[in-house]
């Protein structure tokens, strides 16, 4: 990106399945592969990116990194069979070692689990239904917190200081009126995000 309005592509690194999701900290890119997990991977030197090492739980969705804890999202499953429910699996994983990454502890999420976000020792969690809070300041033993939700659907989350922004997706109502929302998120207090919405309808 030494020239941004011409970004060219320095190396590639394939995985056996699409990356999903990805963060880059310290060095390294932690990426959510699918069914190859997580994968650490080195890329000091992007003209020779290699792999450090890997965990696959399950299906990796989503990812998120906080010094040596990684969060991961699992893929949604159906537990309705078709009728719009779902769980999610939520996973922390110790990074302190990248080429031996050790899953900690585990949860399940209600909803379609979309995005996840570290923020001290909690991770927030956007899922087809809510913002999901989980407490990972045991990280083997994370524990399901309290949830806000906005009414609709969003897809991505950011943090920077005391806000945090999702990609909101188009909500429409009874009467068929599409509204765009982007929801902000007020984390003064961690443990209770105050929510309010930018409508681009």
């Amino acid at each position: 990106m030494s020239n941004p309005p011409t970004p060219q592509i320095i190396s590639s690194l394939p995985f056996p399945d699409p990356a999903q999701r990805l963060v880059i900290a310290s060095g390294k890119a932690y990426v959510a592969a699918g069914n190859s997990g997580l994968q650490v991977v080195d890329v000091s030197d992007p003209a020779a990116m290699r792999v450090l090492g890997s965990v696959a739980p399950a299906s990796i969705s989503g990812v998120d990194v906080s010094g040596t804890l990684a969060v991961l999202l699992e893929q949604p499953i159906d537990v309705s069979h078709g009728y719009g429910s779902f769980m999610t699996g939520f996973d922390v994983v110790d990074v302190s070692n990248p080429s031996a990454p050790a899953l900690l502890g585990h949860l399940t999420v209600p909803g379609n689990g979309r995005a996840v976000k570290i923020q001290g020792t909690l991770a927030y969690v956007s899922t087809s239904q809510d913002l999901r809070m989980v407490d990972i300041s045991v990280p083997t033993a994370p524990i399901l917190g309290d949830s806000v939700a906005p009414g609709y659907t969003f897809a991505d989350l950011a943090i920077a200081d005391t806000m945090m922004v999702g990609a909101g997706l188009d909500f429409v109502d009874d009467f068929n009126t599409i509204f765009r929302y982007v929801p902000v998120f007020d984390l003064s207090n961690p443990a209770a995000p105050v929510l309010n919405n930018i409508d681009f309808a």
